[in-house]
């Protein structure tokens, strides 16, 4: 806590800008990362042709607004790389606030930096210490589009002897696999036909979204999708060997340099992590709870803000049942202009009725004959 004291307020080179350019390739990348089916960040032809049809407002393809967490991961981790102080660090929250939507050809720029670090109970009653970060993401032109602030957690255990969490890999019944099909088969994406602020009352609940089974190639997707920066092969000797709180022993292969950001994908060192499998970053959850919301407010919604924390993990083999209800309806003035806003409350559960993520949401929504002004000026 003390070395990365001395870290807040400076920009973290460790965490490197990742998809600056927001192309096609990055939306259709990030898209494919979180399943998203709507067609206003997955097809082209469908932007233009709404846009002509004068259903939407856009008239190009746009980026999943949790894109931001691909163009920067938003959390700084101190100094835990500088030495190995013998801890496990896990994603715990994040909250973000956006000003407008993000279009293809956008650049994302972003600057972070720790903000604080504090002391909290951790795992057994534990010290433990938590990170606070925030980024600013602007686009091409300097307007900031998007906030963020996220914690990380950092929890002494004694790696390799114990566990935070210990399960085997979950195997579906047949009526199990025949309810998650048929929750697939009633997800609904609204798109372009507009959900209007006054069609929506407290209590509504959106319709679910599933997540899993979870599996490798979704860690795969994700780490393509957010250009994650994990050096490969004799680079990560070099990279351990420079930072030692990133070092590992390999517990398959005993190569002792090893590197500790690729225990979520490892099915032997993700016990490194107290983990009995791999499991996913938790970052990847803020951008799950988000597809949930955009499904639900149609193309000419605006999502303002997300808030998204992980009290428990998503393992390899686990499936997880976004789920959302409206719990308040207002109006807010913003600068110079007024919106009419919907809170949402979010829960993640999993096959076996844990609940590992919840969160909160709120959406600007256009009145019937007035449109959603943005960008929100006054905002972040």
């Amino acid at each position: 806590m003390e070395e990365s004291r001395r870290l807040i307020g400076k920009d973290d080179a460790e965490v490197v800008p990742a998809n600056v350019d927001i192309d096609l390739y990055a939306i259709s990348n990030f898209a494919r990362a979180i399943g998203e089916r709507n067609p206003i960040y997955t097809d082209t032809t469908y932007a233009l042709t709404a846009y002509d049809a004068q259903v939407t407002r856009y008239g190009c393809l746009l980026a999943p607004p949790t894109i931001i967490a691909a163009a920067r991961h938003p959390a700084s981790q101190g100094a835990f790389s500088s030495k190995d102080y013998g801890l496990a660090n896990f994603f715990a929250n994040a909250e973000a606030e956006w000003n407008g939507v993000i279009r293809i050809g956008d650049k994302v720029l972003s600057e972070l930096s720790l903000v604080d670090v504090r002391e909290v109970a951790g795992w057994k009653g534990r010290r433990a210490a938590m990170l606070d970060s925030e980024a600013i993401y602007r686009n091409g032109y300097g307007a900031m589009v998007a906030k963020s602030r996220t914690s990380m957690s950092f929890t002494p255990f004694e790696r390799g002897k114990e566990m935070f969490y210990e399960r085997g890999m979950y195997k579906y019944s047949e009526d199990e696999v025949e309810k998650m099909i048929a929750d697939l088969d009633s997800e609904a994406v609204r798109g372009s036909k507009p959900l209007y602020w006054e069609e929506v009352n407290v209590g509504d609940k959106l319709t679910p979204v599933v997540k899993g089974p979870y599996d490798m190639n979704d860690q795969i997707i994700w780490a393509t999708a957010t250009s994650a920066y994990i050096p490969v092969a004799e680079l990560r000797y070099w990279e351990t060997k420079e930072k030692p709180g990133l070092k590992r022993v390999n517990p398959a292969t005993g190569w002792p340099y090893f590197h500790n950001d690729l225990e979520p994908e490892d099915i032997n060192a993700c016990r490194l992590r107290g983990m009995p499998l791999p499991f996913d970053r938790g970052i990847t959850r803020f951008a799950l709870a988000g597809n949930l919301v955009t499904n639900w407010m149609s193309d000419e919604g605006f999502l303002r803000t997300l808030r998204v924390e992980t009290p428990g993990p998503f393992l390899y083999g686990d499936t997880l049942w976004f789920r959302g209800q409206v719990v308040d309806k207002y109006k807010e003035k913003v600068g110079g202009a007024m919106y009419q806003a919907a809170d949402i409350a979010i829960e993640g559960v999993n096959q076996l009725g844990e609940l590992t993520t919840r969160g909160t949401a709120t959406v600007y929504l256009p009145r019937r004959g007035c449109e959603v002004v943005l960008p929100v000026v006054g905002g972040v």
